[in-house]
This record gives C-alpha cells, sequence and structure tokens, in this order.
C-alpha cells in the first residue's frame, strides 16, 4: 500500500513536500524523508511562523510510515469494565451458590431415603464434588484411614474438626455429611 504525500497546511505550500514514495520505498526516500522531517524541524525551532506544529507532527507521522509501514497500529486501551458487568458477575455467583446448595439438598434428600444405599455423590459446603462417591454403606465402613482422612477434611469445615479425632467419629461425621440415615449398630 503505497504511503500519502505529507500533509502540510495550507500556507505552507513553498515548502517542497516530498514525492510519494515507491512501495515498499527505496533507502534514497527513507533517506530524504528523514532529511525533510530534519529541514522541518529546523524551520519550526527557528522561528519559521510559517510552519505550525501540526505541519512538524505530520511530518514525523510520515517519517514513521515510512520507516515501519509494516508494524499494525497501536490497538485502543480495553474499554473500563462496565458498572453492570459487577452486578451481573456478583449476581451470578449468588445464583451458582444457590444451585449448589439446591443440589445438595437433593442429594441428602435422596441418600436418607436409601439408608444403607446406593447413595449419590454429595458435593460438599463449597459445591464441590468429590473425586469418587461414596455409594454404600458397607464402602463407607470398608475405608482405609487414608480415605476416612480425606473425605472427613472434603465434608467438614475446619472449624467444625476440632474434637473429632477417632475413625468412628470421623465415619459419622461423613455419614451424616452424605445423608445415609443407617443406624450406627449395623456395621458399628
Amino acid at each position: 500500500m503505497p504511503i500519502p504525500r505529507v500533509a502540510l497546511s495550507d500556507q505552507n505550500l513553498n515548502i517542497p513536500r516530498p514525492p510519494t514514495p515507491h512501495d515498499p520505498p527505496t533507502e534514497d526516500e527513507v533517506l530524504d524523508r528523514i532529511d525533510y522531517k530534519t529541514y522541518l524541524r529546523q524551520q519550526y525551532v527557528g522561528g519559521n511562523s510559517s510552519i505550525t506544529t501540526g505541519d512538524l507532527v505530520a511530518a514525523y507521522k510520515y517519517k514513521a510510515r515510512l520507516l515501519a509501514p509494516e508494524l499494525p497500529p497501536v490497538p485502543a486501551p480495553a474499554p473500563a469494565r462496565p458498572e453492570w458487568l459487577d452486578d451481573l458477575l456478583a449476581r451470578m455467583d449468588r445464583m451458582e451458590q444457590k444451585i449448589n446448595f439446591v443440589a445438595r439438598l437433593s442429594a441428602l434428600a435422596y441418600n436418607k431415603s436409601q439408608h444403607t444405599g446406593p447413595f449419590t455423590s454429595v458435593p460438599n459446603g463449597a459445591g464441590e464434588f468429590p473425586l469418587q462417591g461414596l455409594t454404600t454403606l458397607d464402602e463407607i465402613h470398608g475405608l482405609q484411614n487414608a480415605g476416612v482422612d480425606d473425605y472427613f477434611n472434603f465434608y467438614v469445615l475446619p472449624e467444625d474438626r476440632a474434637g473429632v479425632n477417632t475413625r468412628e467419629k470421623k465415619i459419622s461425621c461423613i455419614r451424616a455429611a452424605i445423608g445415609c440415615t443407617a443406624l450406627a449398630q449395623i456395621h458399628g
């Protein structure tokens, strides 16, 4: 794409403008443009009142376009985030919390009707589901100690863990967290 001639104000028609360069410009044309910009700068600084600041800026822009025509234009800064977006995101967070709460209640209600299983996977209070749900009472009581600790820590909030330090108490908390209503004496 050829570079257009430099724009000067009408009052400066006596200042010779460089001719339209080739596409791509030759080395001589680039040097001519640098000289032209330098000449205008000297005239402007020297007090030539016929050269305006706009003329000088146009010469600098012209030189820049000539030296780097392949560079894309600088993108405009991203617009500020609209105020309504923060409100919408806050509402979506509240909706997600409510949906997680309903999912938890639904799973708990189903599991309470199953007594010993099969159980459905229950999310914790943060709405996260375990990697593998506990599906039967036998599966809960068959957990190794590390598994008991993992499920206990997944379902029970840190502030509610104080004093729960035996395997039996932790399994009781896990069963309550997933809605298992079978009597503890069955697998005591």
